[in-house]
């Protein structure tokens, strides 16, 4: 149901309480939507701001911009807020499905204003936004108007309960020290990362323009400037019933504010669709936020790069390298695709979990040079063959390191014979590609990797050649091939003899597990790698290295 529109005010004083669910993603607005913010309040006033500045609102970056003493100024239209009632008592609780950018910024301003009246002894006067940030029941037990997400809190509670407005309102100056001190006296012991810094950053850019406000116009007592917020801004209110959990909800919405990413999208189809269970499926099976507690190497290892290509790679590892036959193809429509064959909601949770520690794991050993997978991952990824990692996410969830590790040297001795052999890096990249997509789009739909089987399948062993090239592979170049196109080294490309000869040069120290690191070659030394490739016995060398999968 589509309430009519509601002001700011009415909004938050209606002994309602809105609650972020734990599944959303956390507060992400920043500077550029706070300034957009902090400008529509002031239009609210008949006030824009001249000149480029987005710092200095005083008496010169400050204009009328119309006199709203004979012109009504038009309210601003603030988007739609969805929830979804979770309760019925005192007070009633409503989940917010989409809105929580906007409800959490503006209770941060009210807290704002709330606080510098208080510090200009204007107690009275400071009682008017604190009603709307929280209020007490005949218990006299005090309720937040609203509940951020677990992530938030931390910084949020210190905002509304008045701590931190009390260690600004005292300092001369909010330097960068300053406000790390602040923060660092009211963070929870030991746990630095828990107090959201873009909870404390929207206060501190408000506290900022506000107060410089205040400064231009003390007489006003911030009362113009609460009255605008309080009715001065529009929403209407979309409540949700149970019969509404559709995923069709965050697609067709057209809020203001970041717009959410595939994985966010995701994210709030499967709790919606979790339903009643969505609390214990966030414990047990979710791990991308922060916030977990389960299997994280680092603190900030879920952002939103690795999430988005976790997602595709989770994809391919489940319905093979086709499922993304172009660049345009929605991650969401192929998921849609993935659910309906993933044996009901709770195995959706549970498979995402367990990929989702593979791949952990996964990026982890890339960027440890004592394990093998960084190093032939790596060195392939200097050749321009980085399109693998999905493929390796589905051989090591299902087969363990050992497996991933030999794979990713058959892949570096197929590549490097490659393009040894026929020249063209691009091509042969392409070409290699399209033949390791297609064994892994069978292996994929089998459920298994056999290796010895992919070894069979790129040297075009019998009648997999014609599966081979037919799939826009080419055939693993054998011994005699390579012995032909080494005593002919000099026209080959520069890159790839340099990196054969670092190869070879640090092959010892491989074998001892041993991390280095490559460099690129000066034009010296290139010079010296070709005399050195050509002598004699390099061709042992060069097979212990790369050698022929049929060995």
């Amino acid at each position: 149901m589509l309430d009519n529109r509601l002001t700011t005010s009415t909004l938050f004083s209606d002994e309602v309480q809105y609650k972020v669910p734990h599944y959303q993603r956390r507060y992400v607005w920043d500077k550029t939507n706070w300034l957009t913010l902090w400008e529509n309040i002031l239009a609210q006033l008949g006030l824009e701001i001249a000149g480029d500045s987005d710092d200095k609102f005083d008496l010169t970056f400050l204009k009328q911009c119309k006199d709203s003493s004979t012109e009504k100024v038009k309210k601003h239209f603030t988007g739609i807020i969805v929830v979804r009632k979770i309760s019925t008592g005192a007070p009633e609780i409503f989940e917010v499905i989409d809105g929580q950018q906007r409800l959490t910024t503006f209770q941060i301003i009210l807290c704002v204003i709330r606080d510098i009246l208080k510090a200009e002894n204007f107690t009275n006067e400071a009682k008017g936004p604190q009603k709307l940030i929280t209020y007490t029941f005949s218990s006299e037990e005090v309720y937040y108007s609203l509940i951020p997400t677990d992530y938030d809190s931390s910084a949020f509670n210190v905002i509304v309960d008045g701590k931190y407005g009390n260690l600004i309102t005292q300092s001369e100056t909010l330097n960068h020290e300053v406000l790390e001190s602040i923060k660092k006296q009211l963070t929870p012991a030991g746990n630095p990362e828990a107090m959201s810094q873009n909870i404390l950053d929207v206060y501190n850019h408000f506290y900022k323009w506000i107060r410089n406000y205040w400064q231009k116009i003390p007489d006003e007592k911030l009362g113009n400037l609460l009255a605008a917020i309080k009715s001065g801004f529009d929403f209407a209110i979309l409540r949700l019933g149970v019969e509404d959990y559709s995923e069709e909800i965050f697609e067709s919405l057209n809020a203001t504010g970041r717009k959410l990413s595939d994985f966010d999208y995701l994210r709030n189809n499967l709790f919606l669709r979790a339903g009643n269970d969505s609390t214990d499926f966030y414990k047990e099976y979710w791990l991308f936020e922060d916030s977990s507690q389960q299997y994280t190497f680092e603190p900030h290892f879920w952002n939103t790069d690795n999430q988005k290509t976790f997602l595709r790679a989770f994809l391919i590892a489940n319905l093979g390298p086709y499922c993304f036959r172009s660049d345009n193809v929605n991650p969401l429509d192929v998921y849609r695709k993935y659910s309906r064959t993933a044996g009901g909601i709770k195995n959706e949770f549970k498979q995402l979990m367990e990929y989702a520690k593979s791949y952990q794991k996964l990026k982890k050993d890339i960027d440890d040079p004592r394990r093998p997978i960084h190093r032939y991952v790596q060195l392939c990824s200097d050749l321009s063959l980085n399109c693998l990692e999905p493929l390796l996410l589905f051989v090591k969830h299902k087969d363990g390191d050992d497996v991933v590790d030999h794979v990713c040297k058959i892949l570096e001795s197929y590549l490097v014979r490659l393009i040894l052999c026929f020249g063209n890096k691009q091509d042969t990249n392409d070409a290699s590609y399209n033949g390791i997509k297609y064994f892994f789009e069978k292996a994929i739909g089998h459920g298994t990797f056999n290796v010895e089987e992919f070894k069979l399948f790129l040297s075009g062993s019998g009648s997999l050649k014609h599966e081979l090239e037919g799939a826009g592979g080419k055939v693993y170049p054998d011994d005699i091939k390579i012995a032909e196109t080494l005593r002919q080294i000099e026209g080959k490309d520069p890159y790839l003899i340099c990196y054969m000869f670092k190869r070879l040069e640090h092959y010892s120290q491989e074998k001892n597990h041993t991390p280095w690191e490559y460099s690129p070659p000066t034009v010296d030394e290139h010079s010296s790698f070709l005399v050195q490739l050509q002598k004699g016995g390099i061709l042992d060398n060069f097979n212990k290295l790369w050698e022929s999968p049929l060995r």
